[in-house]
């Protein structure tokens, strides 16, 4: 079995009570079958309160304000505390630890809905690498594994990746390609044309490309009203997903009335000063690249494989896309509310609360790629308007 890891996973550390929003708030733990099986017969001292601090119906631990009911006022868990680490579910074992199985393949990464996870991410300076390591397993056989589209995947995610990590180049045109690229991936699939994918990796490896796509992007500069409606719609977005906490829905429907009291022009003038006043020099812009980077990689080496099983190839690279944008436009409103410049820990904080929400739901990770995949106000040219409407 090969195993792959991003170069930042081993210095990964749980914090405990210091997190500032601990994983054990806010969502319910279910519980694996062999761990409800063991806290059953549980034999110690401990056994009634952990016998009553379980849901056994829905196999999940009980809540008290929302937090697990072991959750103590240290803001640790009793559970670790009375029976070891070893008798933790397997969910509170592995978060924030993120498997993703493919044959022969386990791609393991962090996941950014952890704050500390979202700060390793973020205050990352050099570039994200990638390490495997092989290790005796079962062999294992998957049925109808498409191991054709699954080398390709793992190919053009290569390329795609030091497309991102291409600092020479403005983000905003990185960007633009890494979404042509998907784009035209996704028609060589549907048309059932796998082998032409070679040939894309020539075109878009080719140094030319970047000058060609940012002459391109010039056609959707200055198309005000198209931008603003695009930033309208990734609200609208969130309000389509399934809601974990209520200050999440608060803070949404504060960003929908903020966007709604603007009129087309202040938007765009505000949008310009938020720009200016965040990469006045050198080291500021090439920060604010990186951070862009970073959350695209992340998104990136998650979920695109995945596409081997729903071949959805194009909507996966969307999101990582529209998790960006969504992430810096929610900068940019509580700039225009707090009226304070925008530092590296709200990067960090709005990046682990929109994780929480979208990653911890499969039903929002299906409604999503549905709506980017079906929806027109999520087509390739209106992308490209909130693309460049972010250009600076």
């Amino acid at each position: 079995m090969e195993f792959i890891f991003p170069d930042y996973y081993k210095n990964f550390m749980c914090i405990g009570g210091n997190c500032p929003d601990t994983c054990c708030a806010g969502w319910q733990i279910m519980i694996d079958d062999k761990s409800l099986k063991n806290y059953k017969n549980e034999e110690s001292s401990f056994k009634n309160c952990l016998y009553n601090g379980i849901d056994w119906k829905e196999g999940c631990f009980k809540q008290y304000k929302k937090n697990c009911v072991f959750l103590n006022e240290d803001k640790l868990c009793d559970i670790y505390i009375e029976l070891g680490k070893n008798k933790l579910c397997k969910t509170c074992k592995t978060y924030p630890r993120h498997i993703e199985e493919f044959e022969g393949v386990r791609e393991v990464s962090l996941s950014m809905s952890c704050p500390v996870v979202a700060k390793l991410i973020l205050t990352k300076k050099d570039y994200v690498h990638y390490y495997k390591k092989q290790k005796e397993t079962i062999e294992e056989e998957y049925d109808d594994f498409d191991y054709l589209l699954f080398t390709k995947l793992e190919d053009t995610r290569e390329v795609m990746i030091h497309i991102l990590q291409n600092r020479t180049i403005n983000s905003c045109v990185r960007i633009a390609i890494f979404l042509g690229f998907a784009h035209d991936i996704q028609r060589r699939i549907r048309m059932d044309e796998m082998f032409s994918i070679d040939s894309l990796v020539d075109r878009y490896t080719n140094k030319g490309i970047f000058s060609c796509i940012e002459k391109k992007m010039g056609a959707y500069q200055g198309c005000l009203k198209e931008s603003y409606k695009f930033s309208k719609d990734c609200i609208w977005l969130l309000q389509q997903l399934e809601i974990r906490e209520i200050e999440w829905k608060d803070w949404i429907d504060l960003c929908k009335h903020t966007l709604d009291s603007m009129d087309l022009d202040n938007y765009h003038e505000k949008k310009a000063s938020f720009y200016r006043q965040h990469i006045l020099g050198k080291e500021e812009r090439l920060q604010w690249e990186i951070y862009r980077e970073q959350i695209l990689v992340y998104f990136l080496f998650t979920y695109y494989c995945g596409a081997v099983y729903d071949n959805r190839v194009y909507a996966k690279v969307k999101i990582s896309i529209i998790s960006l944008y969504i992430i810096e436009e929610m900068l940019f409103i509580q700039w225009l509310l707090k009226k304070e410049k925008i530092k590296e820990s709200d990067w960090i904080r709005f990046s682990y609360k929109y994780s929480r929400e979208l990653e911890h739901s499969d039903i929002n990770l299906n409604q999503i790629e549905e709506i980017l995949s079906k929806k027109e106000e999520f087509s390739l040219k209106n992308f490209l308007y909130g693309i460049c409407a972010n250009y600076f």
